[in-house]
């Protein structure tokens, strides 16, 4: 949402849908492959700003474009192709997506070669909301191998935070360096915990995991 327009994320097809919150009854669509064919697929959306958002499904799509639009024209598309910052995401699937101000972050859950082949992985991808241009990736299997396969996450200010599916850590990093990680182990506190929680928020001082 942008206080105005609730928006639905098209995960099969390239057909977004803008609805009304004012009188809940208006309805929009926007083809967002209209002008690039590739443009279809994704997983998550998030705005920040004059501009909107959406994170792509990389297994479903042939190429790694991160797709923008104005929230006063949503037909006025533009996109980020990561293909030549040398990071290969094809095939990559990230759940989730979040902005600190500077940046906006995509969070890892898998790479599929094939629906039922797929390896899960962990490495957390953040471009730049200035010039839309600027790309870094934090791989946090460096810190722990068991830091991959995440279905979502949350931003208190300070850290970004993500929800484990795979494994029962959560994890997080630092926005300001973006490469302090640490992880919680929930096994440690309940070892019936075994991970497969879906999306989380923030609120105060705590962070909440759905089952």
């Amino acid at each position: 949402s942008d206080g105005s327009f609730g928006y639905l994320v098209p995960a099969l097809h390239a057909r977004m849908a803008r609805i009304s919150l004012d009188n809940f009854s208006s309805l929009d669509v926007f083809d967002l492959s209209a002008n690039d064919k590739s443009l279809t697929g994704f997983s998550a959306g998030f705005s920040h700003g004059d501009f909107g958002y959406l994170v792509p499904d990389f297994r479903r799509s042939t190429v790694g474009k991160v797709t923008r639009f104005p929230l006063c024209n949503p037909a006025g598309i533009g996109t980020l192709d990561l293909e030549p910052t040398g990071e290969d995401l094809k095939g990559y699937r990230f759940l989730g997506g979040f902005s600190d101000g500077a940046f906006a972050y995509m969070l890892p859950f898998a790479h599929f070669y094939t629906y039922s082949d797929r390896s899960y992985f962990g490495r957390v991808v953040r471009f730049s909301l200035t010039d839309f241009r600027t790309v870094g990736v934090l791989d946090l299997t460096e810190t722990d191998e068991d830091l991959r396969g995440f279905n979502g996450g949350f931003s208190d200010g300070t850290y970004g935070y993500l929800v484990p599916w795979l494994k029962a850590k959560v994890a997080r990093f630092r926005f300001d360096n973006f490469s302090t990680v640490d992880s919680l182990d929930l096994q440690l506190t309940d070892s019936t915990v075994a991970g497969g929680f879906i999306l989380g928020f923030w609120q105060d001082a705590f962070g909440y995991l759905l089952p």
